[in-house]
């Protein structure tokens, strides 16, 4: 049983994430060398961290619930319709 209030601090972080990886997709598709698109990829990895940090959650709490809505059915649906109600 997790606490709506971690609930609501991963949904807001996830859908920050989901966006800067939307956001610096072009960026990482258009390197030409692989250590400009390393570089890229762990930039866009500090700036992830940096807004689940924001968001109230360590890094491995953030994992936790990623991974938890990947094998939960049921959490995953919750946290799936929080994320559609965010959007709107």
């Amino acid at each position: 049983n997790i606490p709506s209030e971690k609930v609501s601090q991963f949904v807001h972080a996830c859908a920050q994430v989901v966006a800067l990886i939307e956001r610096r997709e072009g960026e990482l598709q258009a390197a030409e060398t692989e250590s400009e698109s390393l570089r890229l990829q762990r930039d866009i990895e500090a700036e992830a961290i940096a807004i689940i940090e924001q968001s109230g959650l360590t890094r491995q709490e953030y994992l936790q619930l990623l991974s938890l809505a990947n094998v939960d059915p049921e959490f995953g649906e919750r946290v799936a319709t929080l994320l559609q109600e965010s959007a709107t």
